[in-house]
């Protein structure tokens, strides 16, 4: 017997819930530990739906520390992006600029809650 869930997130579950009736719920999978507590038959529905939901997360390093958060998320916090700059032979700096998707590589990017401007100290000059 084929069984279909309505997936809904609560918190920091994900949650299986009937079709028909709304209310009742048939398990849950914690998002950040993955452990799952309920009936079996809505496992690999909470599974995919897991792996779907951390596939859209973005990891995020703020000041060294490493977070995962979605994009929307990321968009409400007033970060700052710390961006390596070059002028393509002998000098590298880093600037900090205002926040933008653009910036953001392999679902990863370095933020900061520093202000912009050019970060003191990390201007490198190389003469070969």
């Amino acid at each position: 017997m084929e069984t279909n869930f309505k997936i809904k997130k609560q918190g920091n579950f994900l949650v299986a819930f009937d079709l028909k009736d709304r209310k009742k719920t048939y398990g849950k999978i914690n998002i950040t530990t993955g452990k799952f507590v309920g009936d079996t038959r809505c496992l690999i529905a909470l599974s995919e739906a897991l792996d779907s939901y951390n596939s859209k997360l973005i990891t995020v390093y703020l000041d060294g520390v490493k977070l995962k958060m979605n994009q929307n998320t990321l968009m409400k916090r007033k970060y700052n992006i710390v961006v390596n700059r070059t002028n393509g032979y002998s000098h590298d700096w880093q600037e900090i600029v205002p926040f933008s998707m653009t910036y953001v590589k392999n679902r990863t990017v370095y933020c900061t809650v520093k202000p912009t401007g050019e970060v003191k100290g990390s201007s490198v000059v190389s003469f070969s």
